[in-house]
């Protein structure tokens, strides 16, 4: 198993931080993707239940970490009836709104949407913890709705009177609440992170984010200045031979602007998800076991733009090598320094409804634990 090159000091003891190992391949997830499509395709979306299960589980069971591969145990049944009951008010409000003209109706459900969201993603978090097990103990999520309500209720006004710029502390906010109340075992999480570090990770996301903006913008003006004579000549000559020049240049420019737009939002994804993924992992503990998140910015932003451009190239068919590609990429930059994991307990647990996830699922919804 591959180990990051740190130590992480516990009192008089030095533990090395041991990374995650992917086992997983491309081939062998092939095979499960492309039966879930044609099962969920034929059976006009029924499938897609089972689909999930057998994707997570896949995934979850070929990481490891010490030799030990982590468990996904969620009912399928349970995530159908979720799925299905969100499934009926997406509909009935569609209906309502685009079938029926009753803004009103659609506008009572979309406010009970709005009310049930905060009872949605914390029910999501407690049944995901619920269903991941690492060396036959759970995960768990032990915070109450009312949490989530408080949160959503104080920082979304927070948020409004801010003009967006309590995002930053609202996101450190959001992490203490979903960290401090989930726990492996009986053994809870910590998170120790502070709001002025989450800024500052969000500034190098800006920083980084444009940097190579401006690059790609300089690129793509010195292209269009090489090739402006191309153009220039053909619009000296005859009106007709104009006119395709100009609709030439204009396509040329218009697909460097959709380029300069594609690699603006993968490269602050990656950024993001790097900068701000790295510091929250650093400042999580659960008992003396740390975790360290090495992920960087550019090697990330290659990864998730060579796999969109496979993707759609492939007509979809490069997704499970996209999927693989970037769990192992994760997981080798993700360790743990745990100086005696079989010390964790595991806890007694309430059961989960899968409706949270399935909401989160189907409105896409980013909880981000």
């Amino acid at each position: 198993m591959a180990d990051i090159a740190a130590q992480t000091t516990q009192g008089d003891a030095d533990i090395t931080a041991e990374s995650l190992e992917f086992r997983g391949k491309t081939g062998e997830f092939f095979g499960i993707w492309i039966v879930n499509v044609f099962l969920t395709i034929i059976t006009l979306g029924i499938y897609s239940a089972w689909a999930k299960v057998r994707t997570n589980r896949y995934f979850y069971g070929n990481i490891y970490y010490k030799n030990s591969a982590f468990e996904y145990t969620a009912d399928p049944i349970k995530i159908l009836k979720g799925r299905l009951l969100i499934f009926g008010l997406y509909a009935v409000f569609y209906v309502s709104l685009e079938l029926l003209l009753n803004p009103f109706m659609a506008g009572i459900i979309f406010i009970f949407a709005l009310i049930m969201m905060p009872w949605l993603i914390n029910r999501s978090i407690k049944f995901r913890l619920h269903n991941t097990k690492h060396r036959n103990i759970r995960f768990v999520h032990h915070a109450h709705s009312g949490k989530y309500y408080l949160f959503y209720l104080l920082h979304g006004l927070l948020y409004v009177v801010s003009l967006g710029f309590s995002y930053g502390y609202s996101l450190s906010e959001f992490k203490k609440l979903l960290f401090d109340n989930s726990s492996y075992g009986s053994t809870g999480f910590r998170y120790n992170g502070k709001p002025d570090g989450i800024y500052w990770q969000l500034i190098k996301t800006a920083g980084f984010t444009i940097l190579l903006f401006v690059i790609l913008m300089i690129f793509v003006l010195i292209i269009s200045t090489l090739f402006a004579p191309l153009f220039a000549d053909g619009a000296s000559s005859m009106d007709s031979d104009s006119k395709e020049a100009i609709k030439k240049g204009a396509i040329f420019v218009l697909v460097g602007i959709y380029l300069a737009y594609f690699v603006l939002i993968i490269v602050g994804k990656a950024a993001y998800d790097a900068f701000v993924g790295n510091y929250v992992w650093g400042s999580v503990s659960l008992e003396q076991t740390r975790f360290k998140s090495t992920l960087k910015a550019t090697t990330l932003a290659w990864i998730y733009g060579t796999n969109v451009l496979a993707v759609i190239f492939s007509l979809g068919l490069f997704t499970p090598w996209a999927r693989v590609r970037i769990t192992r990429y994760k997981c080798k930059n993700f360790a743990i320094s745990c100086p005696d994991i079989s010390s964790f307990i595991a806890a007694s647990q309430e059961d989960a409804t899968a409706i949270g996830e399935e909401a989160e699922d189907f409105f896409d919804i980013d909880i981000g634990f």
